[in-house]
């Protein structure tokens, strides 16, 4: 089975391989709708999980197979966190340290 991740820093998708094929034919029902966002869910929240044993097998401008995350955890609405620039993670450390200054 092929698994197709995003890349958000090369903006290109990332083959992974796995010897198993997929055992369910859906990946789940998508979570209501919240506030004012028009989204329904995050593509994150939506695609399939990697498996574990996923191996990367390519590159590509188009998806194969199935769409898949790698990103799991507190901050799985960051995406994939080695893929998020240092420029992001600056800024984010920016408004912590504003926002700690203020509440202090």
């Amino acid at each position: 089975m092929i698994y197709s991740v995003y890349n958000y820093g090369s903006k290109r998708y990332d083959y992974y391989r796995t010897s198993s094929p997929g055992s369910t034919t859906h990946a789940g029902t998508p979570p209501h709708r919240m506030g004012s966002s028009p989204l329904g869910a995050t593509p994150e929240q939506i695609a399939w999980s990697l498996p574990s044993d996923a191996v990367p097998c390519g590159a590509g401008d188009i998806a194969r197979g199935r769409i898949a995350t790698k990103s799991t955890g507190v901050l799985g609405f960051l995406g994939n966190v080695e893929d998020v620039p240092m420029t992001t993670w600056i800024m984010y450390a920016g408004i912590a340290y504003a926002a700690w200054r203020v509440l202090r």
